[in-house]
């Protein structure tokens, strides 16, 4: 019979951390639910947050790419040791773990770059709308017909 003490700690010990920590993440969402209903009964609006330009995701896009990047390099030679297997340049199965988060890293860099430019700086509009030579005249007609009513 195989004895399986270890691995049954093993298991019991991951599925107690992922409790935790899905535990904490309902615990945070409760006591902000909870903040929520107290600031209403009080009548305080929260500030909305303001928006971010996604630096954040160029941030992570680049450190994953670094960690595949390092992941990659670091497992190439396990395909050139020569166990008896032959790789087509060295890349074998292992090489998932470090190609991976190179090309997850490598999507956040891209989705970063794509969408940079379809957001606008705050307070920038578009282009200066410019009125019409006869929109002018007409707003220059209704001022001048509105100052003599106050006048008197």
């Amino acid at each position: 019979m195989i004895d399986n003490g270890p691995y049954v700690i093993i298991c019991a010990g991951a599925i107690l951390s992922l409790l935790i920590f899905f535990g904490f993440i309902v615990l945070m969402r409760y006591i902000n639910y909870k903040e929520n209903l107290l600031m209403a009964e009080k009548g305080i609006v929260r500030m909305a947050p303001e928006k971010k330009r996604g630096k954040g995701l160029l941030i992570w896009g680049i450190l994953v790419t670094a960690t595949g990047l390092a992941l990659c390099l670091g497992l190439y030679p396990l395909g050139l040791m020569g166990n008896g297997m032959s790789f087509p340049f060295g890349l074998g199965p292992w090489m998932i773990a470090g190609f991976l988060p190179l090309f997850v890293g490598i999507g956040l860099v891209l989705v970063y770059i794509i969408t940079a430019n379809d957001e606008k700086e705050p307070g920038q509009t578009s282009a200066p709308q410019e009125d019409s030579p006869a929109e002018e005249i007409e707003t220059a007609a209704r001022a001048s017909a509105e100052e003599p009513a106050e006048k008197k």
